[in-house]
């Protein structure tokens, strides 16, 4: 078990959007909360890791986010049992719970949990329900590294098997923490 178990604080980001599409001016942006995974020790060989994240969009009047920057929901990274952007809006709300334990020296158990939705507005969020997933895989690492991570998720659409070779809990393919079991 990996001992560098760190909990994240809140951070703020903003940024244009890449896009010089006519439907955008240089006043669009797109703003985003996101909570990096916070890594909670359940006993001295398993952790329980948790991340939030808020993502809205806004733009100046008369404009509009152009579809493919829209915050998307379904993949190895979100709703793992939903397939890459089947859920995707102006705004974007997720919640990720992951239990580890160890089952062999670099192979780890995992049952997890997703919660999450999409809406044209933030109050749009507040009224809708979440989206849940829930399964259960395994971890193989190295001291210091994940490797690859194999899951199987179910939802209401089904049930979907994942293969990837970054943490779960990252938002991007390069990890912000080193890997903690």
């Amino acid at each position: 078990m990996c001992p560098d178990i760190r909990a994240a604080a809140v951070t703020i980001s903003s940024r244009r959007p890449r896009s010089t599409t006519p439907i955008l001016d240089s006043t669009a942006s797109a703003a985003s909360k996101r909570k990096p995974p916070s890594y909670v020790p359940i006993s001295s060989r398993s952790v329980l890791s948790v991340r939030g994240r808020l993502a809205v969009s806004t733009t100046a009047d008369g404009q509009q986010v152009p579809f493919y920057e829209l915050p998307a929901l379904g993949n190895a990274h979100s709703l793992r049992a939903y397939s890459s952007y089947r859920f995707r809006d102006r705004d974007l709300v997720l919640f990720n719970a992951e239990y580890r334990w160890p089952l062999l020296r670099m192979l780890d158990g995992a049952i997890f949990c997703d919660a999450g939705n999409v809406a044209p507005t933030l109050a749009g969020l507040a009224r809708r329900s979440l989206i849940a997933d829930y399964g259960a895989g395994v971890r193989l690492h190295s001291k210091k590294r994940l490797i690859v991570r194999m899951d199987v998720a179910r939802g209401r659409e089904g049930m979907q098997a994942l293969v990837s070779f970054s943490p779960v809990l990252s938002s991007s393919t390069r990890a912000l923490f080193p890997y903690v079991p």
